[in-house]
């Protein structure tokens, strides 16, 4: 009977185990779903990092630096895609004779500068260029265009530029082929006021959003923006072919000096390239610090409770006091006080004697020559400590031997 159980129990898990998985099998399947978790490793921190592999493919010579302190070779094209918000007047001098010298700088419209109206490009200023606004903007779009636009793939990427509707079509002088490269119309760069003559400009119908100036003996190139250069743009269109036609002036090819970062830098980062000296002195004194105070940290063993002083202390230190103040007749007048309150209480009648006597009486008692006993009896100012301490100790013996 117990067989039977056994058997109808495991039959029944059986057959409730394979509905189970008929159901979730049937409702369930296994799919692969891509996670754009961004760029990694040094491509994180160095938007250009895809341009300068694209220029090693090539054989050129490219380097990628965070900041603008150093100037690259004359010969060099230094490649400046940022913002540049914190270049004043003096840092875009420094550029600009650079360029003089014979050095080829590829800039970009600073966003701030046209992002707000009362803010100047320090760079455009010297070179005479200004930024003039389209009139055509996205807000004269309709929704339903903008929304074509943007697919829901770019729009969940965190790097993406958002400017991929805005193509032009780049007619460069001596080549065959129309290059499609990404570049808004917000603005265009307005080229009749500058000071330097223009070499090469592009333009599409709303107007000219890349120029080319003779400097000196070098050259500066100003792009109204520069996206397609960055790591998500890049492969995209012909975005790569138009950046070796903007860094690179035939017949020569030139090493390519990128800078992709030029904002002002963290607290640590800006201590560690200039005051690394003090930080170097501050961590020496910590450890000495440290190593000083491990020593101090609480004592071995409990402190020890603090002793009352004598009374005899305080009146030995009561009696200093007073004779070097020069009270030693008051001092003198209460030990002579308390041996004659004893003498009272001990031997009145002695009190009626006369001094003479008195002195031989005090002597045979206390055993001590009838005139040191005279001396101490018959005290004068004395400004000597030890005569002064030899009357008082005669004075007390003779109380102690009554």
């Amino acid at each position: 009977m117990n067989w039977w159980r056994a058997t109808l129990l495991g039959l029944a898990v059986i057959l409730l185990g394979s509905v189970i998985a008929y159901w979730f099998f049937t409702n369930f399947e296994k799919v692969s779903d891509e996670i754009n978790i961004g760029f990694q490793g040094e491509a994180r921190t160095n938007p250009l990092l895809a341009a300068q592999r694209f220029f090693e493919h090539y054989h050129v010579p490219v380097s990628s630096h965070e900041g603008m302190a150093q100037l690259p070779p004359q010969d060099n094209v230094m490649i400046v895609p940022t913002q540049r918000l914190e270049m004043g007047p003096n840092e875009a001098g420094r550029y600009l004779r650079w360029v003089q010298q014979g050095g080829h700088m590829v800039v970009a419209a600073s966003a701030g500068y046209y992002q707000q109206d009362q803010r100047q490009d320090a760079l455009l200023e010297l070179v005479g260029l200004d930024l003039e606004k389209n009139t055509f903007t996205y807000q004269d779009k309709s929704a339903d265009d903008a929304e074509a636009d943007f697919s829901d793939e770019e729009s969940d990427d965190e790097n993406y530029s958002g400017l991929h509707d805005n193509l032009v079509y780049v007619d460069w002088p001596g080549s065959n082929a129309l290059l499609t490269v990404t570049m808004n119309d917000y603005y265009r760069l307005d080229i009749d006021t500058t000071e330097y003559p223009v070499v090469m400009a592009l333009e599409d119908d709303i107007g000219v959003y890349m120029i080319r100036m003779k400097i000196g003996k070098g050259y500066l190139t100003v792009l109204y923006n520069s996206y397609f250069m960055f790591n998500y743009d890049i492969e995209k269109y012909d975005h790569a072919e138009f950046l070796w036609k903007v860094a690179q002036i035939e017949p020569k090819v030139r090493p390519v000096w990128l800078v992709y970062s030029d904002d002002m830098p963290s607290l640590a980062v800006w201590l560690a390239r200039f005051a690394w000296t003090a930080l170097i002195s501050f961590g020496i004194f910590l450890l000495v610090w440290l190593w000083y105070a491990s020593r101090r940290f609480g004592p071995v063993l409990p402190p020890l409770p603090q002793a009352r002083r004598r009374l005899l202390e305080h009146v030995e230190a009561t009696g200093r006091f007073l004779w070097q103040h020069g009270y030693s007749q008051q001092l003198y007048k209460g030990v002579n006080h308390a041996l004659l309150r004893k003498l009272e209480v001990r031997h009145p009648a002695w009190l009626s004697y006369s001094a003479n006597k008195l002195q031989q009486h005090l002597a045979e008692i206390s055993r001590l020559p009838v005139d040191q006993v005279q001396q101490a009896m018959e005290f004068n100012q004395i400004n000597n400590e030890f005569e002064f301490t030899k009357t008082i100790q005669t004075l007390e013996h003779i109380r102690k031997s009554l």
